[in-house]
């Protein structure tokens, strides 16, 4: 028995869930930057000019890496002809996550040095 398109379309919600978890997806990205920017998925699509409804799949894309920049550039390309998305906002928006990301680590980094030091001072 085939899967209907509704058991496709929660199949693919699902493994877009489960690549959230995963810093190398988009999904991680896309959903880091809704957090940081305290916008919704309907927001965001308007923002990337595409349909909700094709979230999903890009969250199920490689995450071009930012610090190679060649690398950088292609993967975006990619994932612009891949969904028709304008290649501005995409990396925009995946420079920011990487700094969010940054930002995120720098400050665990220094909330853990803080612990450790109040603990040596004990």
């Amino acid at each position: 028995m085939e899967p209907t398109d509704k058991d496709k379309a929660a199949m693919l919600r699902y493994a877009a869930k489960k690549a959230a978890e995963r810093q190398g997806f988009m999904a991680w990205a896309l959903d880091l930057y809704m957090r940081h920017e305290k916008i919704d998925q309907l927001q965001l699509a308007d923002y990337l000019e595409i349909e909700p409804k094709q979230l999903p799949l890009l969250g199920l894309c490689l995450r071009p890496d930012t610090a190679n920049n060649k690398a950088f550039q292609q993967g975006v390309k990619a994932i612009c002809k891949k969904f028709g998305i304008k290649s501005v906002p995409l990396a925009n928006l995946l420079r920011r996550v990487a700094a969010y990301a940054s930002d995120s680590h720098d400050t665990t980094f220094l909330m853990a040095a803080r612990d450790k030091e109040e603990d040596g001072d004990n």
